[in-house]
């Protein structure tokens, strides 16, 4: 088995789910007795919060990842901490990790945190017949050769670590090779009640970051529907990306008043009351979707898309299934809980919750365990 010094490499750690999901496991392997180091691109409070609780935080200061100056500072910081394992976050730079390792003599291991149609080359056609993006990056040839350079180094790296089924069988049948481990993310079980909501009355929720693979206009032309027959309901949307102005221009008039846009919001599930808000998520792919198992620690019930990383998880009594491709199916599983009973809504708010004992701090570092085992 290997020691317990490990070297995390992320570009940031403020942001989305991935992020959020390094944040957490670095303080479950500094509980569990790790030796836990991080090095950074861009400085944030995270950083600080981290190094307040005795985590090593190395800050590469450059916002040019490729350049060489990025590369040789990485390498000399790989050099000086001299982990036994050096754990990639981000795609774009696992190449220049793998070849830091390599000359390092350190074994490199690539963690994989979103789903295979984020890399591969095809086509997405949303409800509107419209191709949508679906690469890590929108200049095309960067996307392609980051993707190549990737693989390449996935190949030859010491293990994967994926956080879902579908991306474990994946990368068996990609590489042909039994070095693929899954582990699922961490979530945070903590319900803290608060006095005041955020809402009052029936409310859809939808927490993303507004990219096209997000379908978030699916939701829009839904809740359009919905206003026009019913008017009990409001939407409240929280993120943002560089789709924001395209997802503006879709609340007209008829529905400004009651769809409200929110860039950031902490702790926001549970903000919301329980007995009047459903979390919509209506994504085309995901890796493991922490905003579902946020929502579903904190009972919220939820309506997601059928996709592998939801079935993988949530059984059809624990949520409500809609095709992300189908306007009309997910106004239809909108309208239904407007209907909805509260002994069914809560039969299904307890269904969810149970699965969540397989992302606890305890689950996760057993398998994180076993992981050094392999080694």
């Amino acid at each position: 088995m290997l020691g317990k010094k490990i070297l995390h490499i992320i570009l940031r750690l403020s942001g989305g789910g991935v992020e959020k999901q390094l944040f957490n496991l670095s303080l479950a392997q500094k509980k569990y007795g790790y030796d836990v180091n991080i090095i950074v691109y861009h400085w944030c409070k995270n950083c600080e919060k981290l190094s307040n609780f005795g985590i090593k935080i190395y800050h590469i200061k450059s916002y040019k990842y490729y350049s060489l100056k990025s590369v040789y500072s990485l390498y000399q910081y790989q050099k000086e901490i001299n982990p036994q394992l050096s754990i990639s976050w981000t795609p774009t730079i696992d190449f220049f990790v793998f070849i830091c390792s390599s000359l390092n003599k350190t074994l490199f291991v690539v963690n994989e945190r979103t789903s295979w149609l984020c890399y591969e080359k095809f086509s997405l056609i949303n409800f509107k017949g419209e191709l949508i993006k679906t690469s890590i990056t929108h200049n095309y040839i960067i996307f392609r050769l980051t993707n190549l350079l990737r693989f390449f180094s996935l190949k030859f790296s010491a293990a994967i670590i994926v956080n879902s089924k579908h991306m474990q069988k994946y990368y068996e049948r990609k590489f042909f090779t039994k070095k693929i481990f899954q582990i699922n993310n961490i979530v945070n079980t903590s319900n803290n009640k608060i006095k005041n909501y955020l809402n009052d009355s029936l409310t859809f929720l939808v927490v993303s970051r507004f990219v096209e693979s997000k379908n978030i206009d699916l939701v829009l032309e839904s809740f359009k529907l919905i206003r026009n027959k019913y008017k009990v309901s409001k939407l409240v949307i929280i993120g943002q990306g560089y789709n924001t102005n395209n997802l503006l221009k879709i609340i007209d008039s008829k529905i400004k008043k009651h769809v409200k846009v929110i860039p950031k919001l902490e702790n926001w599930s549970n903000k919301f009351n329980k007995k009047k808000t459903y979390l919509v998520h209506p994504s085309f792919y995901e890796g493991q979707p922490n905003v579902v198992l946020e929502a579903a620690s904190s009972k919220l019930p939820i309506i997601i898309s059928k996709i592998p990383a939801h079935t993988d998880i949530f059984s059809k009594n624990s949520c409500i299934y809609f095709d992300p491709f189908n306007l009309n199916d997910l106004y239809s599983k909108m309208t239904l809980c407007l209907k909805e009973s509260k002994t069914i809504r809560n039969k299904r708010v307890n269904f969810a919750e149970k699965k969540l004992r397989l992302f606890s701090i305890k689950s996760a570092m057993n398998k994180y365990n076993k992981f050094l085992n392999f080694f």
